[in-house]
This record gives C-alpha cells, structure tokens and sequence, in this order.
C-alpha cells in the first residue's frame, strides 16, 4: 500500500502516485495580465505563483480571464500536464465582437432628450429621421404624429469558441416621451444569440449605434 513519505529532497514518486503539494507553479497569460481565478476563487492577475496540493484534492481548475477575450481554462492533477518548466501558460482567444462594439446610457433602456426650444417637434423629427436612416438600412415603422420610430434589426455574426458562432442584433426604437416641455426618448435594442436558437439582451451596442445616439444628442441639442 502507498504511503505519502517526505524527504529533505521532496516528495518521493510513490507521493506523486498518491498525491502531494507541488512546489509553486507559474500562472502566465497570453496575452498577460488576464484574472486568474483557482476552483472559482480569484488568486490574483497573472503571471503569479501557485501552489497546487494534491493531498488535499485531486485536481484544480485554473481559469484565465481578461476583458475583450473568451475564458481559457485548463484542469490539473498531480501529474501536471499541461506544465512546463514549472510553468502554465494559458491563451485567450481574442473576441472579435468586443472591438466593435461598446456600451451606451441607450442600450437595452429608454434614453430621454430634452429638445432644445428653438428647434419645433416637426424639425426635432427630421433630425432624428434623418440620424436613423443614415444608420439603419430600413425602417421598420415610423409615425411622425406620435414621433414612433422603429428601425429593422442590424446584426453581425462572429466566432466563438464553444459555440461555433454567435450573432449580435441592434434594433433602434424611439418615441415622444412629453409634449411640453418636448422630451425624446430612445433606446437602442441590443440581443446575443443563444446556443439554442434563441436571443436574450447583450449589454454592448455596435460602435455606429453609439455614434448615432451621440449625433442625436447633438442635433437635438440636448442640455
């Protein structure tokens, strides 16, 4: 029966069979400085040192995070595979959909602009019109009494490395909030495609979506 013997110079192999801490591993990231998160629980930004003790578990969990990237993660047991030269290195894949897109006050929730007074509710419409088509290819439907003005989804779709791909949808909405004083609002509709076909709502916008609100903002002349 193996036992877990120590020596002066270390665990002897018989221990490495069984289990027993390793000295201190090198936690390095490509790129670097990605969150490095053990069994779930945050231990520091990469590189750093840790120590992994197979005595009390048999393996552990290592996961790389780092904004603008996907996860990259790697299970360890005592046999350290995975491990050179005392050193883990993970690769995050870059996500391409981060570059093009960004958060705004708009996303997923109504934005209010206040209408500068020397602009009427007719001139206020054309404006916003004229910054929605200039975005969105179709309008999907659009009154100028009520000032209601829904464009057609724009989506693009990018790799994944789970999932194959996933698909990004913008949709611009907008209505009349007040008549006096004469109050906007708009939103812009953002949604993530799901692995099972479906969609739920995705915290960031396409870049031109955030140039159109901010145009608006502008033209409208908001305080």
């Amino acid at each position: 029966m193996l036992r877990w013997i120590s020596t002066a110079a270390g665990c002897l192999w018989v221990v490495v069979a069984m289990g027993c801490a390793a000295g201190p591993t090198s936690v390095t990231t490509d790129p670097g400085g990605a969150f490095i998160t053990v069994n779930n629980v945050g231990v520091g930004t990469a590189p750093i040192n840790y120590t992994f003790d197979f005595s009390k578990q048999p393996a552990y969990e290592v996961k790389a995070s780092k904004t603008g990237y996907f996860d990259a993660s790697a299970t360890l047991n005592s046999e350290m595979v995975g491990v050179t030269n005392g050193v883990l290195n993970l690769a995050l894949q870059e996500d391409e959909s981060y570059g093009v897109t960004t958060t705004t006050d708009a996303t997923n929730r109504w934005l209010k602009i206040e209408i500068a007074p020397n602009i009427t509710q007719a001139e206020a419409w054309q404006k916003i019109v004229d910054a929605v088509t200039e975005r969105y290819a179709v309008i999907e439907q659009m009154d100028s009494s009520s000032g209601y003005l829904r464009s057609v989804p724009t989506s693009r779709t990018f790799k994944h490395p789970v999932y194959g791909t996933r698909t990004i949808r913008t949709q611009f909405v907008g209505d009349i909030a007040s008549s006096n004083p004469l109050v906007y609002k708009m939103q812009i509709s953002s949604q993530i495609s799901t692995p099972d076909g479906g969609w739920t709502p995705f915290d960031r916008v396409f870049k031109e979506d955030a140039q159109m609100v901010e145009e608006l903002q502008s033209r409208l002349g908001t305080k």
